[in-house]
C-alpha cells in the first residue's frame, strides 16, 4: 500500500514523559479578564469562559446541574493559531463547570461524552503533531484509527447491555440452562475471597443495595441505584487483585467486547493473514478520505453498510478471506484503536487543565484527572472512554471520594469481572430464549400462556394475565413461561 506502512500506523509512539509535556510546560501564560469573562493564553489555547446561553439553558440534565450546584458556566477553550491550520473550521472544546456548594468544580463535556472524544481525536492530534513532528503518515494512522473506534461501537460484539432492574437480571425458565439458576448474577457475589458466604441472589442483593443506600441517606433510591449499590458491596467483599497491565487490558476489553470470534487458520498463519486484512482496511479507508469525505459515515457505519464484505472480496496472496475473518481482524485494530483515543485525549484535556483560568485544587484535580486523563487502573485508559461501563463503577469512585478507605483498585476490576459475567450469562440465556420460542412457534404454541406458579414468582407485582391454561403433562417443561 502506497504513502501507509502498517508497522508505524499501527503501534502508538512510546511517550517519554520527561521529555514530552504536551500542554504542561505552558509558555507565556497570561490572565487578561476580570469576573465572569476571564481568557487565559497558554500555549495551545485559550479558554473562554461565559454565561449560560438560552439554549444550554433549556437542556434537561443541565437545568438538574444547576439546581444541584452554587454556579454553572460554559468554559471554551479556542485553539491557538499554531494549531488551527490543523483542525476543522470553527473548532472548539466546550466544557461545562459547575461549582458544588464547598467551592469545587467539576467539569462536564457539552456535548456528551461522544462528542468530547471526537473532539479530542481532532484537538489532540493537532497538539500531539506539533509536539512530535508528525508526517502525513502517522497522523493518518491517529485519523483511521479514530473511525475504526467508531466502527467497532457498532458492532454486535460491543457490549450495550444495562443492569438497571429486576428484569434485566432474571431469566425466565425457558432460558435457563440449570433450572435453579434463575439470574445472571455472578457465582461469587456475597462472598469473601475465601469463598465464605452465601451467594446472594436478585432479592439478597437489593436488600443490601438499599441498607447500604440508607448508609449514605439517599431519599427513595430507584432500583437501579440498588443494584449498583449491591453490586459495589460484594466488590468491596470480594475485591479482585490483577497483577500486570496486561491482564488489566484484558479485563477492561472483557467488560467492553465479546470475545474475537473464533478463526480457522493456526495462529501462524492468522498473523499473515490478519496482517494483509489490516493493510486492506486502512487501504480502504485512506482511498476514501482522500477522494471525500461526504458519505463516509454512512459507507463505514452505517446501519447498512457493506464495509466487511467489501473488505472480503478483495483479493489477498494467503488465498480466500472470510468475513468472519474481517471482523476478527477489525475488532483487534479497534482494540488498538483506544490507546491511540487515549493519547489524544490526555494531550487535548491537559491543554485544556492548564489552561483554565484557575487552576485546580488537590481534590478537583483528582476528579478531572480520574475521567480525562488516562489512569493505570483503567489499562492506561481515561474513564471517558469506557463510560458504558460507569453505572458499574459510579458508586466505587464516588465513595473513594467520600474518603471511604477500601481497596479502589481492587474493587473496580471486580466490578468490570462481575459486568463480563452477567452480561455473557444474560446472552446465553437470551439466544436459549430465542431458541425456545423459533421452537414454539414451529410447533405452534401460544407463546402468550401464562401459569402463575407460586414457587417462582415473578418480578413486578407478581400479576400475570391467564389468557389459556394448557393441559398439564410432565413433558411441558417451560413452556407455561
Amino acid at each position: 500500500m502506497r504513502g501507509l506502512k502498517r508497522t508505524n500506523c499501527l503501534s502508538p509512539r512510546k511517550v517519554n514523559s520527561g521529555k514530552i509535556a504536551y500542554a504542561d510546560q505552558q509558555e507565556g501564560l497570561t490572565m487578561v479578564a476580570a469576573n465572569l469573562r476571564n481568557t487565559v493564553i497558554a500555549r495551545y489555547g485559550l479558554i473562554r469562559v461565559e454565561h449560560l446561553g438560552l439554549e444550554e439553558r433549556s437542556l434537561p440534565w443541565i437545568q438538574q446541574l444547576a439546581e444541584a450546584s452554587d454556579h454553572v458556566s460554559i468554559h471554551t477553550l479556542i485553539p491557538a493559531d499554531e494549531i488551527a491550520a490543523d483542525l476543522p473550521e470553527g473548532f472548539q472544546l466546550r466544557m461545562l463547570c459547575a461549582t458544588d456548594h464547598d467551592g469545587n468544580r467539576r467539569f462536564y463535556p457539552l456535548n456528551g461524552p461522544d462528542g468530547l472524544i471526537a473532539d479530542c481525536a481532532a484537538g489532540g492530534l493537532a497538539i500531539l503533531t506539533h509536539l512530535r513532528n508528525m508526517d502525513a503518515e502517522s497522523r493518518f494512522g491517529y485519523r483511521a484509527m479514530f473511525e475504526l473506534f467508531r466502527k467497532v461501537h457498532g458492532m454486535t460484539e460491543h457490549y450495550n447491555r444495562s443492569f438497571g432492574g429486576h428484569k434485566d437480571l432474571m431469566i425466565s425458565r425457558s432460558g435457563r440452562e440449570d433450572f435453579d439458576k434463575r439470574d445472571v448474577l455472578p457465582e461469587s457475589l456475597g462472598q469473601d475471597d475465601s469463598g465464605n458466604g452465601q451467594r446472594w441472589g436478585i432479592e439478597s442483593l437489593k436488600n443490601v443495595g438499599r441498607e447500604l443506600s440508607e448508609e449514605m441517606s439517599y431519599e427513595r433510591p430507584s432500583e437501579a441505584r440498588l443494584i449498583e449499590l449491591g453490586l459495589f458491596a460484594g466488590a468491596k467483599k470480594n475485591p479482585l487483585e490483577v497483577d500486570s497491565k496486561q491482564k488489566i487490558e484484558g479485563l477492561i476489553r472483557a467488560a467492553l467486547y465479546d470475545g474475537p470470534p473464533d478463526v480457522e487458520p493456526v495462529d501462524d498463519e492468522w498473523d499473515e493473514i490478519k496482517g494483509e486484512i489490516t493493510e486492506q482496511i486502512l487501504s480502504a479507508i485512506e482511498k476514501r478520505l482522500k477522494k471525500t469525505t461526504e458519505g463516509f459515515d454512512e459507507w463505514l457505519i452505517g446501519p447498512k453498510n457493506s464495509f466487511i464484505k467489501l473488505i472480503a472480496s478483495r483479493v489477498y496472496t494467503c488465498g480466500p478471506v472470510t468475513k468472519m475473518m474481517v471482523r476478527c481482524a477489525l475488532l483487534e485494530l479497534g482494540w488498538k484503536a483506544y490507546q491511540y483515543l487515549a493519547d489524544c485525549i490526555r494531550a487535548q484535556m491537559r491543554c485544556f487543565r492548564n489552561a483554565l483560568p484557575k487552576e485546580l485544587n488537590e481534590q478537583e484535580q483528582e476528579l478531572f484527572d480520574r475521567v480525562y486523563i488516562p489512569q493505570e487502573g483503567f489499562g492506561g485508559l481515561p474513564l471517558v472512554l469506557i463510560r458504558e461501563r460507569l453505572p458499574f463503577l459510579k458508586a466505587s469512585i464516588l465513595a473513594k471520594f467520600r474518603g471511604e478507605d477500601f481497596d479502589e483498585a481492587g474493587v473496580i476490576h471486580q466490578l468490570l469481572n462481575y459486568y463480563s459475567e452477567m452480561v455473557n450469562n444474560r446472552r446465553e440465556a437470551d439466544r436459549r430464549l430465542k431458541q425456545y420460542s423459533l421452537a414454539s412457534l414451529k410447533m405452534g404454541r401460544n407463546l402468550r400462556i401464562y401459569e402463575h406458579d407460586d414457587t417462582h414468582p415473578v418480578e413486578g407485582n407478581g400479576n400475570r394475565r391467564v389468557n389459556r391454561k394448557p393441559l398439564y403433562d410432565e413433558e411441558n417443561h417451560g413452556w407455561d413461561d
